[in-house]
């Protein structure tokens, strides 16, 4: 079937650089159905839905999909792309954002028209300024910035119900960690390696916690409960220097495999882990602890 849509023009450039014909149609190229696997695809009405050219080896800037508003799904991770994150304004059915693994530059977009927003990665890029509200994109579930140069605080995502993983480790974020309450369905958090302070708040609403890393910033006060979280599996509370008070049971934390709180204050005696049949890895070392690391 020829690619005989109308938007075609924002992937002129694409086109060039892989010595696609826009003009005739190869399979996998171009379908009649929104499937995000297919290279790029369109509706029955050849409207754009969806761009899949990972690690293609693209280079230039991310052109604008404003005519495309249709556009579900944009996965353009794993390339050599450089400049700005345009605006998606005009993309109100954008489900999919992947732009990772490349050498983007600036600030993020704000996605608040972007309400149909799931997914979005712009992990390991040049990105600087702060993170965009998140107050318009309920049906987010997975966000993934890490390993960019952001800066101000965390913003709230207490509309976003579907939230299940947030990695924004590597950067340089200030102020305190989101206690994350209306945020239940939350299995991954990893807000390592920046500058956050305060206290870790509970997390004793996210019985499907399974990851939970808050390691390298400057973290103060005492462990919580993780007596809830029953999936719990990677704890990595170390090198924050100032967590202070008694390591707490984790005996409900069966599958527990890596519990890291080294380099912190912390005192006391240190537990048993008999319930802990799955812990492999357990770093304590660099504390005021008593008594011997379980073998």
């Amino acid at each position: 079937m020829a690619m005989a849509f109308d938007q075609c023009s924002s992937l002129a450039q694409f086109a060039a650089q892989l010595r696609i014909d826009s003009n005739t149609s190869t399979p996998g190229w171009c379908c009649t159905t929104i499937d995000p696997e297919w290279k790029i695809g369109c509706n029955n009405n050849f409207s754009l839905t969806n761009v899949n050219l990972s690690g293609f080896g693209l280079s230039g800037i991310v052109p604008s999909f404003s005519s495309s508003d249709q556009l579900q799904y944009l996965i353009l991770s794993k390339n050599q792309l450089s400049g700005s994150i345009p605006s998606f304004s005009s993309n109100a059915n954008l489900k999919v954002l992947e732009l990772h693994a490349n050498q983007l530059t600036g600030s993020i977009p704000s996605m608040n028209k972007n309400a149909a927003l799931e997914k979005m990665n712009l992990s390991l890029n040049n990105l600087t300024g702060s993170l965009p509200s998140f107050s318009s994109n309920e049906q987010l579930g997975f966000l993934a910035v890490a390993v960019n140069t952001l800066t101000g605080s965390i913003p709230s995502f207490s509309t976003s119900l579907a939230l299940f993983h947030v990695n924004l480790s590597r950067n340089q974020l200030q102020g305190t960690v989101p206690n994350f309450e209306k945020n239940t369905n939350l299995t991954d958090l990893n807000l390592s390696l920046n500058d956050l302070s305060g206290t870790i708040p509970p997390f004793s609403l996210h019985s499907k916690l399974v990851k939970l890393a808050l390691d390298s910033n400057s973290l103060h006060g005492s462990l919580p409960s993780f007596s809830k979280n029953y999936f719990l599996s990677e704890v990595l509370v170390y090198s924050t220097y100032n967590i202070t008070g008694t390591i707490p049971s984790f005996s409900a934390n069966t599958a527990l495999r890596l519990l890291a709180l080294d380099n912190n204050r912390l005192s006391g005696e240190i537990p048993t882990f008999t319930a802990n049949k799955l812990l492999t890895h357990l770093y304590l070392k660099n504390n005021q602890l008593q008594g011997t690391v379980p073998r």
